[in-house]
């Protein structure tokens, strides 16, 4: 089943963000906010407006199926496995937007097929987050898809 998103919600989430109504902006927009309908559904409206934030909406956003043995890896506090923005191995750290002080690589294998939101960080105002353009993916309940294989010892 496919959520409808409607033309006046892409452009109310289109103004909040600001910028340009490009169509290419409108097809990321839609995109992600089909995938939050189906697979988060919980998140609120101004949360989901926090996700699209992180992204560069001049680039392609997409669903992408994740298959047993793709690798994918994420940069966690020490402590925390598990969260919803992950990467592809190779990326680099300092484009995802994230601070990486006090935190530690995981390294993660698909063990059962899921649905993630590949998209491209955006740049940020502050450069201690990076510069935004490494490629992101967000996997809703990642604990029940992953498997952790390897957790690195060294902070950033």
């Amino acid at each position: 089943m496919t959520a409808f998103i409607s033309e006046q919600h892409i452009d109310g989430v289109l103004q909040q963000l600001g910028g340009t109504t490009a169509p290419v902006r409108r097809a990321g927009v839609r995109e992600a906010l089909t995938f939050f309908e189906r697979f988060m559904p919980e998140k609120s409206a101004a949360n989901r407006v926090s996700y699209l934030k992180a992204m560069d909406l001049s680039k392609p956003v997409s669903m992408v199926d994740l298959l047993p043995g793709e690798i994918v890896v994420a940069f966690r506090h020490h402590s925390a496995d598990w969260g919803e923005f992950h990467t592809r191995a190779g990326s680099d750290p300092g484009k995802l937007g994230i601070t990486l002080d006090d935190r530690q690589y995981r390294k993660f294998e698909v063990v059962q097929r899921c649905v993630a939101l590949q998209s491209t960080t955006s740049a940020f105002m502050s450069m201690s987050r990076g510069s935004g353009g490494a490629l992101q993916l967000v996997i809703p309940q990642a604990f029940r898809f992953l498997r952790v294989t390897q957790r690195g010892t060294t902070t950033w």
